[in-house]
């Protein structure tokens, strides 16, 4: 038995020789060998390792709830733009044919706009629109091409500062989208600091050269940024642009869209949806406007706008 002993310790004692004299002429390799053969015998495939009892394991730590997101179907985001196209054409009948003396038209019509950013914002925030970023640039060539033909019926029914500013609403709806396309861009592309600039100095100018102004832009991006991904400030910023109208409208009742906005996602209804619609409509119902008016100012109606 001592005799074993004594074989044991002897043996013990040339290992510990030799790996401290491993451990002088090489030492990465021997701290390598170390953190392997540790590796090893921590892998979850050793058979060192007993079975872990499910009672025994930590809980996951609770996750946390994230903000629920704003929802409306398909069928009443059509509808909310048809509401928005019927509240616009009657105020734009009120403003050049009327003179806006019919009750009620001129109030109830400040939240067209409101509604048509909305609809335009939510489009852009679903998921499969920031999957290249493909449907900004769609929706700004769309804009920009509709804004320009737009522009000669709405000149020419005037109201305007040297018969073109500002510019109509599809360039309000443009530089919303040009703004968000760019802070898009800055959350998933490599040139953050440029994009983010980019899009503060498009802010900046194109919101002083379209119809109501910065106030629409901020009311654009933020809803679009509370769309995108829940941020309250993103909904604070829309409300704060919106109450801020009333320096463009001379009230606040641009902020009625909120609540008929609401009301609206509550409803499941079915609509197919007319993408051309609305891009066609607007030119169309402004020209019409435009040659409603000359028999009118022939049988002696004088208009302000003109």
């Amino acid at each position: 038995m001592s005799s074993f002993s004594q074989t044991a310790s002897t043996e013990c004692s040339s290992s510990t020789e030799i790996e401290i004299l491993r451990l002088a002429m090489d030492p990465t390799g021997t701290i390598f060998r170390r953190l392997s053969a540790i590796h090893a015998w921590r892998s979850p495939h050793s058979k060192r390792l007993r079975p872990v009892d499910k009672s025994d394991a930590m809980p996951p730590p609770p996750s946390k709830k994230s903000h629920e997101l704003f929802r409306i179907s398909d069928g009443a985001l059509e509808l909310t733009k048809w509401i928005a196209m019927v509240i616009m054409t009657a105020d734009h009948i009120n403003k050049y044919l009327f003179d806006e003396s019919l009750p009620f038209i001129f109030e109830f019509g400040r939240t067209a706009m409101p509604l048509f950013v909305f609809v335009l914002t939510y489009n852009l925030a679903r998921p499969s629109s920031n999957i290249n970023g493909g449907a900004y640039l769609r929706t700004a060539r769309r804009l920009a091409l509709c804004g320009l033909i737009s522009s000669v019926p709405y000149s020419k029914l005037g109201g305007l500062l040297d018969d073109w500013y500002p510019l109509n609403i599809f360039f309000t709806l443009l530089v919303i989208t040009t703004v968000a396309g760019l802070i898009e861009q800055s959350r998933t592309g490599k040139v953050r600091v440029p994009a983010v600039l980019t899009a503060l100095a498009a802010f900046v100018m194109g919101g002083g050269l379209v119809e109501f102004w910065w106030p629409a832009v901020g009311l654009g991006v933020g809803a679009w940024i509370y769309f995108r991904s829940g941020n309250l400030l993103g909904l604070l910023t829309s409300v704060a642009s919106c109450a801020s109208l009333r320096w463009v409208n001379g009230n606040h009742w641009a902020l009625a869209a909120f609540p008929i906005l609401f009301i609206l996602s509550r409803l499941n209804v079915q609509m197919p949806r007319l993408r051309w619609f609305f891009y066609a409509y607007y030119p169309v119902h402004l020209m019409v406007l435009l040659l409603v008016r000359i028999p009118m100012e022939r049988a002696g109606y004088v208009f302000w706008y003109t």
